[in-house]
């Protein structure tokens, strides 16, 4: 039983030096002073500077940018409207003038006789029933005269109802 005894003061060493391990843990941790003479460096604290306010300009010579404006959109094209009659043997109206890029709009009635109207060169081709209405359009995007018919045979003067597109 001897070295028991013998053992007793190094658990008793180990004991102690685990409390005062655990003491000056918790004070590093806790940022405390256990009472031994310290020195601390302290940094002199900076204070941010201040913003300037918006109506507040330090310095007269800055020059404040204008606002933007919003953006501006873009207008589509003009837009063209022609009411037409199409009878026994011509058009009316049989000259119709446009600006190019104009949006070409164009409400037809036959008075009479089934016909049709092609415009070769914008490939347009609509028949028109005996009393009915056909709407149609188109953008006028190349310059120059461009000839109209009717495409639908109509009578004796058939081959002379023509008319023709005029796009500025």
């Amino acid at each position: 039983m001897n070295s028991k005894k013998g053992l007793a003061p190094v658990v008793v060493v180990i004991i102690a030096l685990i409390i005062v391990a655990a003491i000056g843990g918790y004070f590093i941790v806790k940022g405390g002073n256990s009472g031994a003479a310290t020195t601390t460096h302290n940094a002199p604290e900076v204070a941010n500077p201040p913003t300037p306010a918006a109506n507040n300009n330090p310095n007269p010579t800055t020059i404040t940018p204008a606002p933007t404006p919003p953006p501006t959109i873009p207008s589509g094209p003009n837009v063209k409207t022609f009411q037409m009659t199409a009878k026994q043997w011509g058009f009316t109206p049989s000259t119709i003038t446009v600006k190019q890029g104009d949006l070409v709009k164009i409400s037809i009635t036959s008075l009479d006789v089934s016909h049709g109207i092609s415009i070769p060169d914008y490939n347009i081709d609509r028949e028109i029933s005996q009393g009915n209405t056909v709407i149609f359009q188109f953008i006028a995007d190349k310059k120059g005269t461009f000839p109209f018919k009717c495409s639908v045979l109509c009578g004796a003067g058939h081959s002379g109802m023509k008319g023709q597109l005029i796009v500025e």
